[in-house]
């Protein structure tokens, strides 16, 4: 008595990368706000940045750890810090070769779809599209600006409300406890389908049926200074 429908499966799979880009995007607005800021080259702040003047350098993230460690900050993996960049901030990163020599590649086999690249310095190294970008926010208004977040423990903090928090596991990668739960027993997001008809004297037809998605989620900022953010430019910051 049950079919499979490939229009709500279709869709659903496209909701559901909507959903995830969503939290990922309000949670990371949050953190650029409210972040200890920091600036390559030494610029004095956002509008003083000039590529490739005060491009993105070994130096400046060395700075940047040198900045959390003082702060007595907390590792988050292990006894490393977690760093969030852009893909053209690591392409201009990996041609310094002080960096190269010393950065450790994630193994082959490894979770790529977190975007764990690998680590250097105390820091686990993440790539993501979704990293701050400020466009033409630089010198001139012509020089677009780019953020890498440096996390440490307990330097924020997010919440929700029972099924519909976004932060457990549902992939069967594993499990995550919360509140005496576990991530195979919690959607952290809620899908809501309204089948065709279900509008009644609204839709006599049977032709409009939805499908949405709706889930809490709340960020906050707990220790400004044991979260970093070092806005720099790149060898895209001009193009």
């Amino acid at each position: 008595m049950t079919a499979f429908d490939p229009i709500i499966s279709e869709v659903s799979s496209i909701l559901g990368e909507q959903a995830g880009l969503s939290a990922d995007t309000l949670v990371r607005n949050v953190l650029v706000a409210g972040a200890t800021k920091d600036y390559s080259g030494g610029a004095a702040g956002r509008t003083a940045l000039d590529a490739p003047m005060h491009n993105i350098t070994y130096a400046d993230f060395v700075k940047s750890v040198a900045i959390l460690e003082a702060a007595n900050a907390l590792p988050v993996e292990g006894d490393n810090y977690v760093c969030i960049m852009h893909p053209h901030t690591y392409s201009t990163i990996m041609m310094d070769p002080t960096w190269v020599n010393l950065f450790v590649q994630e193994p082959s086999g490894g979770a790529m779809r977190s975007g764990y690249v690998g680590s250097i310095l105390r820091c686990n190294l993440y790539v993501s599209s979704n990293a701050a970008e400020y466009v033409d926010g630089g010198v001139g208004s012509t020089t677009d600006v780019y953020s890498l977040l440096f996390i440490a423990r307990e330097s924020y903090g997010t919440v929700g409300m029972a099924g519909s928090f976004p932060n457990l596991m549902v992939d069967g990668q594993g499990t995550k406890a919360l509140n005496g739960m576990t991530g195979m027993n919690v959607k952290p997001v809620t899908m809501i389908i309204k089948q065709l008809g279900s509008a009644g004297a609204d839709d006599p037809l049977n032709q409009r049926a939805t499908i949405g998605w709706k889930m809490s989620l709340q960020t906050a900022i707990l220790n400004s200074a044991w979260l970093l953010d070092l806005e720099h430019v790149n060898i895209f910051s001009d193009d």
